[in-house]
């Protein structure tokens, strides 16, 4: 992980296991979750902005990992980068430049400022008040 604060409390996080191609591995996942911990520690930080490679954003899980889900072997709750980014106290935002793959685009969606909900009347489109952590971020 690379990480980078701007003095305005924006931090960037780029997830760049170039090897790996960004696959939830044991290293991932604990790099992963260790910047969390080094950006929830830091009172400056506003918001969090993840990135990751040009070509992939996030891989997802390990084939293993997929292979024991399958077989009863883990829980999908097991899984905890998704978890973890609904609990850190700023807004996330996934800015995904390549693909995202399973668990990977779990993670582009799975965090607060990605939560979006359905208006009657607005064609399912967010209103910009529902957008959750914008205001927060300023």
């Amino acid at each position: 992980m690379k990480l980078t604060s701007e003095p305005s409390g924006v931090s960037w996080m780029q997830m760049n296991d170039t090897k790996g191609r960004n696959i939830f591995s044991a290293e991932f996942i604990a790099e992963f979750l260790g910047a969390l911990e080094e950006l929830e520690q830091d009172a400056r930080t506003k918001a969090l902005v993840l990135t990751g490679l040009p070509d992939v954003f996030c891989g997802g899980a390990e084939k293993k990992a997929l292979l024991d889900l399958c077989e009863g072997k883990m829980a999908v709750r097991d899984l905890v980068i998704c978890e973890r980014l609904l609990e850190v106290p700023f807004p996330v935002i996934a800015a995904m430049e390549g693909h995202a793959i399973g668990g990977g685009l779990a993670v582009a969606f799975g965090h607060r400022s990605g939560r979006r909900t359905r208006h009657p009347g607005r064609r399912g489109h967010p209103r910009p008040a529902d957008l959750d952590g914008v205001d927060r971020a300023r």
